[in-house]
């Protein structure tokens, strides 16, 4: 835990040692003593050398749900990413195309299911993972208007795409359904299990 950081301060205080950064707490102290008094909340802010240090992303998905099954097919994806000055356009759009491939894989079927504590996904058999069989439409659109702190004005894109990959998968089952799950992954048996409950209020 940094010493002086608003969570070490919250905890010193609540273990009435003082907020003084030479209190060096261990998680394990703050989790036995601050924690049984109620949830430990802090807050903090980052802020980049200027606007244009930090890539974002923004995606649009459109799906297919059969309301039998619960089976949920990912179509198309429109992935925007602002990404500075594209330097390689056919390895920064693989990249996007294999950021959308892991995180469709997270989203809808990769499960480490457990049973009394063992974990049951052993294999690959039951461990689904997606292939280009399931590779939906996908557009990929890069915002190369704001340069980077690059020599040539890019920016470093190698994770950004996939942060929004289960948050627009799971507003088009939204959309197409009506129900909102947000525990991942959206198997067919949740989703299932979801028309269920919504067809029967």
């Amino acid at each position: 835990m940094n010493r002086g950081s608003p969570l070490h301060q919250a905890a010193a205080h609540a273990l009435e040692r003082g907020s003084h950064p030479e209190h060096l707490l261990t998680l394990r102290e703050v989790a036995a003593k601050t924690c049984k008094r109620g949830p430990l909340i802090t807050h903090g802010s980052f802020e980049g050398r200027s606007k244009d240090t930090v890539a974002f992303a923004a995606q649009l998905a459109e799906v297919k749900v059969d309301k039998e099954t619960g089976a949920v097919q990912v179509t198309r994806l429109v992935a925007v990413t602002d990404s500075g000055r594209i330097i390689n356009p056919a390895a920064a759009e693989g990249q996007v195309e294999g950021c959308v491939m892991q995180g469709i894989g997270f989203t809808l079927w990769e499960d480490l299911a457990k049973r009394g504590g063992q974990l049951c996904s052993s294999a690959l058999a039951d461990y689904h993972q997606p292939t280009s069989l399931d590779l939906p439409k996908m557009d990929v659109v890069f915002l190369e208007s704001a340069p980077g702190p690059t020599p040539f004005g890019g920016k470093g894109i190698g994770e950004v795409p996939i942060t929004p990959v289960a948050a627009a998968i799971a507003n088009a089952l939204e959309d197409a359904t009506g129900v909102r799950i947000t525990d991942l992954p959206l198997t067919p048996e949740k989703v299932w299990r979801a028309l269920q409950k919504k067809a029967n209020k």
